[in-house]
């Protein structure tokens, strides 16, 4: 598929004509130049000429016309196989819809398979692993031109891979001009929590580090585009960033390191790049800490949903209330506020948890957000800046959480919206828990305990107000992550982690080292988002868990992070196709293959730098498997070894660091952390590849 100079596509290897001068192509086309192919439908050659931009046709019959158009159309619609996914959500809207992917569909998604890993040298901090990834097209690197997936780690990193091979593009590290505050936790990680945004126009990319500053980065080599700025508080905690009309857009929460709650703005082209702040609540709480920041409607407006926090307008305290807020200045032009806003804040069930959804619908602009109450908020956006900002166009029953507690339950990240082939729109609710006896679908899959994705329609009523009307509820989907949708299928991803905040129940008692909790996987769920049938699943192939994170589709592609470093490219896979490539990024500026065509680079001399865990390999392992993982008494493996790397699965590994092998290894699952586990398996171990030595 090809695009010639004046942005007209063509096909290869079909019926329609087209005569070009300049093509640009993406990766894989070949290209003859002024190309005439023979119409065999109509039966004459179409001599097709570019003129003015525009195609002259003046020489074809209307029927010859019309089904040129019809080519033409198809071509367009053919050429868009595969999109990219630049920002959280897809969009500024947060939709979760993949309009520009026609790769899946539910007849052949079935043949999904894991294309590729990697992993990639960050140290987790408490829950943050990796952000969700970005996928952007056509990038041109010193390598040539291809597209990159994009992905930022909690210790202040940010790495570019190859989408077709996982391997290491570039990667850039950030060093924080303020010192990290002592201790920290799950709720305050001081870690690098902001998924960045990508300007394709421009090639470049954005991100917040942990000392709040932003960088601007050229996607070609991920160098510094600008010098940076400060953008937030350092250290506070910062959400999703939204990009539109030339603004950067992002979000705080939870108070860390004494930062204020509320919506923060940027516009990096001004002189002095001067940030504009909307304060939430002056006093603390109504964090807006909805997974994918704040979301932007089609006339730039911004929406922003926040916690748990009093509500009063004239001192500027805004807890349990969708606020609607200008471009750019961030003046409050309306919002929305449940009157029910005291139990929400008393309960402790954060409005906030999840990000507004913005949709179009008829000839209205709409808002949907819930949180951990477990219902479903739909708003006007025209209707915000009236008289009775207590009135919403549409509130569900509660879906979920029928005990009303605070964690493990109700609605959290955000909602998905899906516009079909009829033009009917979709809502898809990531619900965490069991349903309440109000969850009744025409389709169930079974009893649901951990969560599950709900689909409603959004109908109109008797009175023209949209409606949510019950459609379909998924199988048991273990903490699910908002859903991403393309060509008629929902790809959802289970986390797999432990959802317990507190000590039995007492909101005064953090769990500490949640982290530590997990004990299951991730799994990739893809659904047929019409009746919720689940039409394949990842299985067991991801073997970390995740947690805030998130599916990015693109390139023809379905990505998914962990928080153990790895990341993942699951693909239509044909009968015959080389076996999945795994790789590993062991250190802080080059890339080592640990499967493929090609010989990977010189092996590592020293334990991996992997924080944590290569303290402990030094302490505990190094006297068996040698400093330089090359084995230094007999019966231990070389752990440079190309082909032993290549022929030993992770699950082999964690199975010996913890529960020990017949050869002499003792075991260390009563001692080391199922993560400090992951860690020396995915970091250590791997990170020591290298090589092929002895073969």
């Amino acid at each position: 598929m090809c695009l010639n100079s004046d942005g007209i596509e063509s096909v290869h290897g079909g019926v329609m004509a087209s005569i070009v001068s300049r093509r640009v192509c993406s990766q894989g086309c070949k290209f003859r130049e002024n190309v005439r192919r023979y119409n065999k439908t109509v039966g004459r050659r179409l001599e097709l000429r570019p003129m003015r931009n525009s195609w002259s046709t003046s020489q074809l019959s209307t029927k010859s016309r019309l089904l040129l158009l019809s080519l033409l159309v198809f071509a367009s619609a053919a050429s868009g196989q595969t999109g990219q996914w630049t920002t959280f959500g897809h969009d500024p809207q947060r939709s979760g819809f993949a309009s520009d992917e026609h790769a899946f569909s539910p007849t052949n998604v079935s043949a999904l398979g894991l294309e590729w890993k990697t992993v990639v040298p960050n140290e987790p901090l408490f829950l943050n692993g990796l952000t969700a990834p970005l996928v952007v097209r056509g990038v041109t690197t010193a390598a040539g031109t291809g597209n990159l997936v994009i992905v930022a780690g909690s210790s202040d990193h940010i790495f570019a891979l190859d989408a077709e091979t996982g391997a290491l593009v570039w990667k850039s590290d950030f060093s924080a001009n303020q010192a990290r505050p002592e201790g920290g936790d799950w709720l305050c990680p001081y870690a690098l929590n902001d998924t960045p945004v990508i300007d394709s126009a421009r090639a470049r990319l954005f991100v917040i580090a942990r000392d709040g500053r932003l960088h601007t980065l050229a996607l070609s080599n991920g160098q510094a585009a600008m010098p940076p700025t400060q953008f937030v508080p350092a250290y506070a905690k910062a959400w999703s960033l939204n990009y539109s009309g030339g603004v950067i857009y992002t979000s705080i929460s939870q108070g860390c390191n004494h930062s204020l709650s509320g919506v923060v703005a940027l516009d990096p082209d001004v002189a002095g790049r001067p940030v504009v702040r909307f304060y939430s609540a002056v006093n603390g709480g109504a964090g807006v800490w909805g997974l994918g920041g704040v979301s932007v409607d089609f006339k730039g407006f911004i929406y922003a949903a926040t916690g748990d926090a009093p509500f009063e307008l004239a001192a500027n305290e805004f807890g349990d209330t969708v606020l609607q807020l200008f471009p750019r200045t961030l003046q409050l032009t309306g919002y929305y506020t449940p009157s029910i806003w005291q139990y929400l804040t008393r309960r402790d069930l954060d409005l906030g948890a999840s990000t507004p959804v913005v949709f179009r619908w008829w000839n209205r602009v709409l808002t949907a957000v819930g949180g951990k109450e477990g219902a479903i908020y739909v708003t006007d956006t025209a209707a915000m800046a009236g008289p009775d900002h207590h009135a919403t166009a549409y509130i569900s029953p509660r879906y979920t959480n029928a005990r009303q507690t605070f964690e493990g339950n109700g609605i959290w990240g955000e909602m998905s919206v899906w516009k079909d082939a009829a033009a009917q729109t979709w809502l898809f609710v990531p619900s965490w828990g069991v349903p309440t006896d109000a969850a009744q679908f025409q389709k169930a899959y079974g009893p649901v305990k951990q969560g599950s994705i709900m689909a409603f329609k959004v109908l109109p009523s008797e009175h023209h107000n949209p409606i949510l009307k019950p459609v379909w509820i998924s199988s048991d989907i273990a903490v699910p992550e908002p859903a991403a949708i393309a060509g008629g299928v929902l790809f959802v991803v289970g986390t797999g982690e432990d959802t317990q905040q507190v000590v039995g129940g007492h909101i005064g008692q953090l769990l500490e080292d949640r982290q530590t909790r997990s004990t299951g996987h991730a799994i990739l769920h893809a659904l047929d988002a019409r009746t919720g049938r689940e039409l394949w699943s990842s299985g067991d192939i991801i073997s970390g868990w995740t947690h805030f994170s998130g599916v990015a589709i693109g390139d023809g592609k379905v990505f998914v992070t962990t928080h153990d470093g790895a990341l993942y490219a699951f693909g239509l896979r044909t009968a015959g196709a080389a076996a999945p490539l795994v790789t590993v990024v062991p250190g802080p500026s080059h890339a080592v293959a640990v499967a493929g065509s090609e010989a990977p680079g010189a092996a590592a001399t020293t334990p991996p730098q992997c924080g944590e865990a290569a303290v402990i390999f030094k302490e505990r392992c190094a006297m068996c498997h040698g400093i330089d993982g090359r084995g230094a008494v007999a019966r231990t493996p070389n752990f440079t070894d190309f082909e032993w790397q290549t022929t030993t699965s992770d699950k082999v590994l964690a199975d010996a660091l913890t529960n020990g092998t017949e050869a002499g290894m003792p075991a260390f699952g009563g001692e080391l952390s199922s993560q400090q586990i992951d860690q020396m398996v995915h970091c250590v171990v791997r990170g020591f590849a290298g090589t092929p030595h002895g073969r």
